[in-house]
């Protein structure tokens, strides 16, 4: 990692400073000549180090050759890196691209499913509804069709026991006689009352067993005459 550009001019002027002005001005000279800049690593260890002195006093020639080929193989490895940065982003771009499709994919096919999905429910609703819908009208037409029934019945009833309370004998062997027979028809009815369908209304019980009570008595009434 380089040092900034200012903090390494900072290091190289304390590292010269007791170098004689020969020696500083050589130094800036391979910097201008070789084009290596000062935050350079192999420049500054080789200043750090003493190590620029004595190539410059002994053998300057291999110090110019050692910063050319240094300078030669970072540039390279510089462009490799570069080359390599280039590939790795490309294969990410490849990969990001593939990452991209396939989440459009998924979520094409999310929303095909979740629509289809829906759809069918929705189907589904419908037709349960409409048969609900259908179920609540017959119902609701049996249960109005019941209705008109008793209440047709109940009138029928009354007017009957209105007839039948006017034309009813008042004497005591009448009314044993008729209290015996619905006596009859009571014990009559508690034979039969289980053999009835579950699923009979009650009103409709009580219309038989009034029914009932009414032919016993108009038979009476008729064998009285």
């Amino acid at each position: 990692m380089n040092l900034p550009k200012d903090r390494a001019e900072e290091i190289l002027e304390l590292c010269l400073s007791n170098e004689s002005p020969k020696l500083r001005t050589k130094v800036y000279e391979i910097l201008n000549t070789s084009g290596i800049k000062p935050n350079d690593p192999m420049f500054l260890v080789l200043a750090l180090t003493g190590q620029m002195r004595v190539f410059l006093e002994a053998a300057p020639e291999q110090l110019d050759n050692l910063l050319s080929a240094w300078k030669l193989q970072s540039e390279t490895s510089i462009n490799d890196l570069s080359i390599a940065i280039a590939q790795v982003k490309e294969i990410q771009l490849v990969h990001l691209e593939n990452i991209k499709q396939t989440i459009n994919y998924i979520n094409y096919e999310n929303v095909e499913n979740i629509r289809n999905s829906n759809k069918m429910l929705l189907d589904e609703i419908l037709v349960a509804n409409r048969g609900a819908e259908k179920q609540i009208k017959k119902t609701i037409l049996e249960l109005t069709k019941i209705n008109s029934e008793i209440k047709a019945d109940r009138e029928v009833n009354i007017n009957i026991m209105k007839s039948l309370i006017e034309g009813i004998g008042k004497t005591n062997e009448d009314l044993i006689n008729l209290n015996y027979q619905i006596q009859q028809s009571i014990n009559t009815w508690n034979k039969i009352k289980f053999k009835i369908v579950n699923n009979l209304l009650f009103p409709s019980l009580f219309i038989f067993l009034i029914l009932l009570i009414i032919i016993v008595v108009i038979n009476f009434a008729l064998s009285r005459r």
